[in-house]
């Protein structure tokens, strides 16, 4: 008879972390019968979401989560705690926790009949530092990258550990009207209102732009962004008036929607794992320009795959060194995506199909 075993899985406490840990978790004992999970959460002080999130985990009482995946919820020492120091310093403020929660699982597979016997960590890409642990207590640690393959391999070859902005593939709209270009940037930074909008206009595409306001800054890190009440306020003068018959401008939105219906010919996107993977499984090319962790994405679907163009992916963002994609660069881009014809459609074709004869 099969002995049966448990891993205890601690994903970074972000949302795109944490949704595709848990879905990872499901996965595994669907399809090991003598398998458990045990998942340790945090909640970030900073992000509300987040921490709603958490407390539907602990909520399921689907048969999967009462009966082989569990929830741990950790205490959070210092809740004024500022989200940069809270990042930097979890796996140090956290180590006691997990280790006093190990020690009991351990326990009781030890004095119960039948328990699970306790075979491993499972660590998220960002907390790698808790491997020292499973060596403490004599179990193997296994690794989740919940970004792409691309992603892996500059880490493997550089040793750089950084985190993407997965928030951004939270935001995404429901379909209204018909659509032939969507364009998925959240925010109009400094100096690139005129720059998008012109593009859009010029080249004459029908669009949908999902478009919201920057989250604020809450005790160091970046809030999630929020609908404008009046987009039209941040928009060049007359642009949704010129562009009304065919364009529209929304909030949040529902990117799958959009994504899987006909209509969708192209998706301009900073080009977040998430927007990948649906962009890749409903066939549709993208335009991407990339903001932080995701240009080894962006590098891997222009140069490589050949699914996307690049709308530039050498500017400067960060700092006060904020390069301008300029607006015929955008146009011109725009266009090349649309073509009905062009090689990036037929490669995304290629793409999507493999894509669909994978699962």
């Amino acid at each position: 008879m099969t002995k049966k075993a448990e891993l205890v899985f601690i994903p970074a406490p972000a949302m795109g972390h944490l949704v595709s840990t848990v879905q990872l978790a499901k996965l595994l004992v669907h399809l090991n019968s003598n398998l458990s999970i045990t998942i340790l959460t945090v909640k970030p002080p900073y992000d509300a979401k987040v921490c709603a999130y958490v407390d539907s985990l602990s909520a399921d009482r689907t048969a999967t989560t009462i009966n082989r995946i569990k929830f741990i919820n950790l205490p959070q020492p210092d809740p004024d705690v500022d989200g940069v120091k809270f990042m930097t310093s979890l796996v140090h403020t956290q180590r006691s926790f997990v280790k006093e929660t190990v020690t009991n699982i351990v326990g009781l597979s030890n004095s119960v009949p039948n328990s699970p016997r306790f075979a491993g960590f499972v660590l998220d890409m960002l907390l790698t530092a808790f491997v020292d642990l499973a060596n403490e207590f004599g179990v193997p640690s296994y690794v989740f990258y919940t970004a792409g393959a691309a992603f892996l391999a500059s880490n493997s070859t550089f040793k750089l550990y950084t985190m993407s902005k997965a928030a951004m593939d939270e935001r995404t709209a429901s379909f209204i009207g018909s659509v032939h270009l969507f364009r998925e940037y959240g925010k109009l930074q400094c100096g690139t209102g005129d720059r998008d909008t012109n593009a859009l206009e010029q080249s004459g595409y029908p669009f949908l732009w999902s478009l919201r306001r920057p989250g604020k800054q809450v005790k160091g890190m970046k809030g999630n962004p929020t609908d404008y009440e009046n987009v039209a306020e941040v928009l060049p003068d007359g642009f949704l008036d010129r562009t009304a018959k065919i364009g529209k401008v929304t909030g949040w939105a529902l990117q799958v929607a959009i994504l899987s219906h006909p209509a969708t010919g192209g998706f301009v996107s900073h080009c977040g794992w998430n927007s990948t993977l649906e962009s890749i499984w409903f066939g549709v090319p993208m335009a991407v320009r990339p903001l932080f962790g995701e240009y080894m994405n962006a590098f891997s679907l222009v140069k490589e795959l050949g699914i996307a163009i690049d709308l530039k992916m050498d500017y400067k963002n960060y700092g006060d060194e904020i390069e301008i994609v300029k607006a015929d660069k955008i146009e011109r881009g725009i266009r090349w995506l649309m073509e009905h014809n062009s090689d990036v459609r037929k490669s995304m074709k290629e793409m999507n199909g493999k894509s669909r004869k994978a699962l």
